[in-house]
């Protein structure tokens, strides 16, 4: 699951992504992602899986490289134009 927060108007700027630590979620970004957004920067926040709003999976199964794979999968992803 991945929130974005677009600015008003496009810029050439690349996006920013944000990614979260154990025990939080998207949410924390949200203040960032509003100022950013505000200053014309494109930013989007992943959820890991098991955490907020993201698909679930068995604990056993998480590693730093189910993690990372995530993160990896981001650029084949739409985001909202």
């Amino acid at each position: 699951y991945i929130e974005s927060w677009l600015p008003e108007r496009r810029s050439r700027r690349k996006p920013l992504l944000f990614v979260h630590g154990e025990l939080a979620g998207s949410w924390l970004w949200e203040r960032y992602l509003g100022y950013f957004a505000g200053r014309g920067w494109e930013g989007h926040a992943l959820n890991l899986q098991n955490h907020h709003w993201s698909r679930t999976a068995d604990p056993a199964t998480l590693s730093f490289d189910t993690y990372t794979e995530d993160v990896d999968g981001i650029s084949r992803v739409e985001v909202p134009a």
